[in-house]
């Protein structure tokens, strides 16, 4: 599928450089291009700015109906911090729901105006029932026999002459009374219960607004202040971009449990354990898997150790690193491929993904490996990928591992490389082959390694997970003779000894990797040597049953005499 471009290529003249241009609300902004229209790496800091630019523009010319929705969350979030404070289950579930549907309208590009059901007050409403309604109108009218003249409620209002008009022909107009007549007129014992609630609800709204933090002190700003710092380390690769967009999904969560406007004096550990049984109530009502509220809980973690340490709160809570507040995560379950299905995906695979298999069987590497191979990571000539693997690269004790590829390896890999660039492989627009962003406060992500991988499976009808290829490699390496060089081939860090007093084994990688691809079928087989001779010498060359009995004793005895010690020893006469 071509990309999508989504800013104007302007071309330059009289020698000047083109540059990209968006026009957006009645306004032209411009970008600069890089080298040319083709240069893919400056398109893409030129749609970064403009989409960081866009953000400013929106906030700075809020959206029709955007204050609305607004006070609505706002409202809603209130209702749902009160609810998890006193254990309102059912008011705590409506308001998450309410939410989560606000948020999703309030992120489409066009705001549709709310309704009277989008806000909490709808929920002392009545069902309007047009006979019940008629019903309290016939019951608040006087009788017909007592009436002499106009009836003494009309005329308290000026309109006795209503009392003597006559009705137009043809049917009865639908008559449509507000809520407010409505209720007027409704004197049941329900209708005093739900304006009871709500006045009830008004009073807890109010006191949730009296108790909120000064500014700079509240949850909300901690967890800005967290995420701020966070989002730096990301911009300096320090740290990975979907670890931020956890965090933020993990924090924000927990922000709207407790109140965006409490005070961040409140965190301790009655707070985390009252969190912890909600997180375990997600997990009894089949809301949240085991590993969703172990990663929502060690974000909390997190966040809490991080207010210590800046001393935003006094003492850290006593419950952090005990099993009071604890959610393991269910063990993973290995997937592997078997040595046929490798063979299947190869024998289908078109030349680009038939390389990605190789490269994951060949040198443990997943998607980002693949994607962030460099051309100064390749020996050319020699056939070798000397590298860290990407996740841990910044890492001391992570080996420096050099892989020989297997001849088709070197020939896909020659034949895909990209024509200019600093990376190896790229994506048929020259970008990166697997890359990921938070774009308006959501997760994008783009793995053409894995869209590939996932069509050749499609086609050959094994569905197994890209990351099953690098696993299947290290299992045969694990349950073969150079079972020793598992972590090694993984690009796993080592004991501390092979850090410090000894290098890499790199010839018996050389042939645990000559091994593994005779296993797929991608290296013949050297020939045994002395085969032939052995087939062709004459029976009686072998030595008798009783020649190697006695051989057999001989070594026996010269063991023996070397445990003793005396081996070599003469004798005293």
């Amino acid at each position: 599928m071509p990309r999508s471009i989504k800013l104007s290529w302007q071309p330059g003249s009289r020698g000047k450089p083109g540059y990209w241009k968006k026009f957006y609300k009645g306004k032209v902004h411009y970008f600069p291009s890089g080298s040319g229209k083709s240069d893919m790496v400056a398109y893409d800091a030129a749609l970064a700015a403009w989409e960081r630019k866009k953000i400013q523009i929106d906030a700075a010319t809020p959206r029709k109906h955007q204050s609305d929705y607004e006070r609505c969350i706002d409202q809603w979030q209130r209702v749902l911090a009160w609810s998890n404070r006193y254990d309102d289950n059912e008011h705590a579930a409506q308001a998450e729901c309410k939410l989560a549907d606000l948020r999703r309208r309030f992120a489409a590009l066009k705001l549709t105006p709310l309704k009277r059901e989008d806000w909490f007050e709808a929920n002392f409403d009545p069902a309007v029932d047009p006979q019940r309604l008629g019903e309290i109108v016939l019951a608040h009218m006087p009788t017909a026999d007592l009436l002499e003249g106009p009836p003494q409620w009309l005329e308290e209002r000026g309109l006795a002459h209503l009392a003597t008009a006559e009705l137009p022909e043809g049917p009865p107009l639908p008559i449509k009374p507000s809520q407010k007549i409505v209720d007027s007129m409704d004197g049941s014992p329900s209708r005093i219960d739900r304006e009871v609630s709500r006045e009830v609800w008004r009073d807890r709204l109010a006191a949730q607004e009296r108790k909120a933090a000064p500014k700079g002190d509240s949850v909300a700003d901690f967890i800005q202040a967290f995420l701020a710092g966070k989002a730096a380390q990301e911009q300096a690769k320090q740290l990975s971009t979907a670890r931020l967009y956890a965090l933020t999904l993990h924090l924000g969560y927990f922000q709207d449990w407790i109140g965006r406007d409490a005070s961040v004096k409140e965190i301790d550990g009655g707070v985390l354990v009252r969190f912890h049984a909600h997180c375990l109530e997600k997990l009894q009502d089949g809301s949240w898997k085991r590993r969703t509220a172990h990663h929502y809980l060690a974000s909390l973690k997190t966040w809490v150790r991080w207010l210590w340490s800046v001393e935003a709160i006094q003492t850290l809570p006593r419950v952090i690193g005990t099993d009071t507040i604890k959610i393991t995560k269910p063990a993973p379950k290995v997937v592997v491929f078997t040595v046929e299905e490798v063979k299947q995906l190869l024998a289908q695979a078109s030349d680009r993904s038939k390389l990605y298999v190789l490269l994951a069987i060949n040198c443990g590497m997943t998607e980002k490996d693949i994607s962030d191979l460099a051309v100064d990571e390749v020996d050319w000539e020699a056939g070798r990928v000397t590298r860290r693997r990407s996740k841990t690269k910044d890492e001391p004790s992570v080996p420096v591992v050099s892989y020989k590829l297997w001849g088709e390896t070197l020939r896909l890999l020659k034949q895909e490389r990209a024509a200019e660039g600093d990376c190896v492989l790229t994506s048929a627009s020259g970008g990166p082959l697997v890359a990921d962003r938070i774009k308006e406060t959501k997760y994008q992500k783009v793995d053409c390694v894995k869209n590939g991988f996932f069509r050749l499976t499609k086609k050959t009808k094994i569905a197994k997970p890209f990351g099953s290829l690098k696993k299947t490699s290290g299992s045969l390496i694990r349950d073969s003779e150079f079972t020793a060089l598992e972590q090694l081939f993984l690009g796993h860090a080592g004991p501390l000894a092979h850090k410090h007093y000894t290098v890499s084994p790199g010839k018996m990688l050389d042939k645990a990797l000559t091994w593994l691809g005779q296993q797929f079928g991608l290296v013949e087989a050297p020939p045994v040597a002395g085969a032939e001779q052995s087939a062709a010498a004459p029976a009686a060359a072998s030595p008798s049953p009783g020649a190697v009995a006695d051989e057999g004793k001989s070594k026996g005895r010269k063991r023996s005499r070397s445990r003793r010690g005396d081996y070599g020893s003469k004798k005293s006469p």
